[in-house]
């Protein structure tokens, strides 16, 4: 990358982080438990939660109120931990979630959460952990082998089936509402416009490492520039931006959350090329 591509990529994204930071808006939300109803109603007043949902209070409050304001009743989330303990709590009676997890280490504490137990016995969530077959899951859940050799591209194809997990039983006409928050994020995004409804809600955490929120921070990065893997990391955020931006948009953001929505005119399945490149980045970020 030539320092005048760098500069022109920089100044994209900074003009697309100054329309954010003008679109953000702190975010009030109505009780998760008073909203609910059904299996997920009482699960919730019989058990507190327990697990730690580690988003900052406002991104937990915008995910719980675009929940009950929209009227989702289907919830998916890739990653669970503390989400799969808070979110269902608000779907209306007769709503379905569906929770993905590949570290096994860490499904079988989930499973365990008392509100978690308790949606699952009755029926209202569905926890999938999907680890794949022959292949070993490293730390927070990154194949191993792509941790020791980043080129291993065998190492990702074995974790098709959890991205293509929204795919399976996905309710008619697609699901209302899907948390990002796991690995290979813009593979997931990408693969949720095939299982999505048209006005789907969908949220992508930890999204500066994947779009431009801040331009600030962005020129502070450009400025910084010195060895080649600080471009590449600037390459990688550009690239990573750009694709998203081809299918969606941002509605709505409180601290590292963002709201997406699908782009007018954006087709209902990505790109051919965009799929193959993205299911062999787990995207982790650099130290």
């Amino acid at each position: 990358m030539t320092a005048r591509d760098a500069s022109a990529a920089w100044q994209r994204l900074a003009i697309w982080g100054s329309v954010l930071r003008v679109i953000s808006w702190p975010v009030v939300v109505r009780g998760a438990a008073a909203a609910a109803g059904g299996a997920f109603e009482r699960c919730s007043n019989a058990h507190a939660q327990q697990l730690k949902n580690m988003m900052q209070p406002a991104e937990i409050q915008l995910i719980s109120q675009l929940i009950n304001q929209t009227g989702a009743s289907s919830y998916f989330e890739w990653g669970t931990g503390g989400s799969t303990d808070s979110f269902p709590r608000a779907l209306p009676r007769g709503g379905r979630a569906v929770a993905v997890e590949n570290f096994p280490a860490w499904c079988s504490r989930v499973r365990a959460a008392p509100f978690a137990s308790c949606a699952i016995a009755a029926g209202a969530l569905e926890y999938r952990c999907l680890a794949p077959e022959n292949e070993t899951v490293g730390g927070a859940g990154y194949p191993a082998a792509w941790l020791r050799n980043h080129s291993d591209a065998a190492s990702t194809r074995a974790f098709g089936s959890y991205i293509d997990a929204i795919g399976k039983d996905a309710p008619p006409g697609g699901w209302d509402a899907v948390l990002v928050d796991g690995r290979f994020r813009v593979a997931c995004l990408l693969e949720a416009l095939k299982f999505t409804t048209p006005n789907a809600t969908i949220f992508l955490h930890d999204a500066s490492r994947f779009v431009a929120l801040d331009s600030a921070r962005l020129e502070a990065k450009y400025a910084q520039l010195r060895a080649p893997a600080d471009h590449e990391e600037l390459v990688r955020l550009h690239r990573t931006h750009f694709t998203i931006e081809k299918y969606y948009e941002v509605a709505a953001r409180a601290g590292n959350l963002v709201q997406l929505r699908r782009r007018s005119g954006a087709p209902g399945a990505a790109d051919a090329a965009d799929v193959t490149t993205y299911r062999r980045d787990p995207h982790r970020r650099r130290a």
